[in-house]
């Protein structure tokens, strides 16, 4: 017979006392695991990992060189951005990122605001790092959030990109909730959850909202692992919530993004990325469609697009977006495939 959810999951009921938490930090810290200023957890053999890079952008079309600048440094597998403020003038082509792949699927801009500002979603995955859909929460009409499976050696891991609104009312809060009471073995949740009120270490708090985010989260059976200020003002902002914290080797503040208020989330993951398998076959250009390519082509306003970028900039973003589509309007012969190891 199957296990329920709430056995599998091991759900608890919120503790007022905060001993929890406390205990599971000191066996942590029994485990190998270092505690200090900044965040937490020492990563080792980064080569067997998945690196994950979270930032709450505040207009992602201005940080773009800042973005480049941060990733050459961090080399993540995967990027997370809240707050992007991008719109529907803002082609994706416009967005690219060397060696990145932008998850266009996944991209979701706030449509109930002027210009998409307070909000939006982006995800990049670094070349070879393969991301899968997951439909869990298609029915769920909490604004904002998307979700994705990144395919490791071991196991599936599932991530929930959240951007929480401060204005948000109640109907969103449920919503919010639902979503991580309903969620997944091998889940991170993880993005700007605007819920300062809560003190995590003793899981209390004084504000009744964000209580009953907290019991959400307590009784879904995740913890939470961001024990840093997060934002210029001292506050716990953003998070990351997951039922497997034994598997988060390190987070840690990595500095800002350009003049966002929010701090960069610099998280270590013991799940080992599988790689995508390389295709050694050619090109049918005697089959290509070249109508749907130039079709592709014309509907980007190039001229906004490339103003002010450099020439090595303007050659990578067209050359990505032709690339995008010779890869949609023309087919492949002699598949065989190879598996990096």
């Amino acid at each position: 017979m199957e296990d329920s959810g709430e056995q599998r999951k091991g759900k608890r009921t919120p503790e007022r006392g905060g001993c929890r938490i406390q205990q599971e930090k000191q066996e942590r810290e029994a485990a190998g695991r270092r505690h200090g200023h900044g965040g937490w957890g020492e990563a080792e053999n980064l080569a067997q990992t998945l690196k994950v890079m979270y930032a709450n952008a505040q207009s992602i079309k201005s940080k773009l060189d800042e973005l480049k600048a941060v990733t050459q440094d961090l080399k993540p597998d995967i990027i997370l951005l809240t707050e992007t403020w991008c719109n529907n003038t803002i082609e994706n082509a416009a967005l690219t990122l060397e060696n990145y792949k932008l998850e266009t699927d996944l991209r979701r801009d706030r449509n109930d605001t002027a210009n998409g500002i307070g909000g939006g979603l982006l995800v990049y995955s670094k070349d070879g790092t393969k991301i899968l859909p997951y439909d869990k929460f298609q029915n769920n009409s909490f604004n904002q959030f998307c979700t994705f499976s990144v395919v490791t050696r071991s196991e599936k891991l599932h991530i929930v990109l959240i951007y929480r609104p401060p204005s948000s009312g109640l109907i969103n809060l449920a919503e919010l909730c639902k979503l991580i009471r309903d969620a997944d073995e091998n889940t991170i949740f993880i993005g700007d959850f605007n819920r300062p009120g809560i003190d995590w270490e003793r899981e209390t708090s004084k504000e009744a909202k964000a209580q009953e985010f907290l019991e959400a989260v307590v009784e879904g059976g995740l913890q939470q692992l961001v024990n840093f200020p997060t934002h210029t003002k001292g506050n716990v902002l953003d998070l990351i919530l997951t039922d497997c914290p034994d598997k988060i080797l390190q987070v840690s503040d990595a500095g800002r993004l350009g003049r966002s208020d929010h701090c960069i989330l610099n998280t270590v993951l013991d799940f080992q990325p599988n790689s995508i398998s390389t295709n050694t076959s050619r090109y049918n250009w005697s089959k290509a469609n070249t109508d749907m390519i130039k079709s592709d082509l014309d509907r980007i306003h190039w001229r906004e697009t490339l103003n002010g970028k450099s020439v090595e900039d303007a050659w990578g973003i067209f050359r990505d977006t032709l690339s995008e589509s010779i890869e949609k309007n023309v087919p492949k012969c002699g598949n065989r495939t190879r598996t990096h190891g």
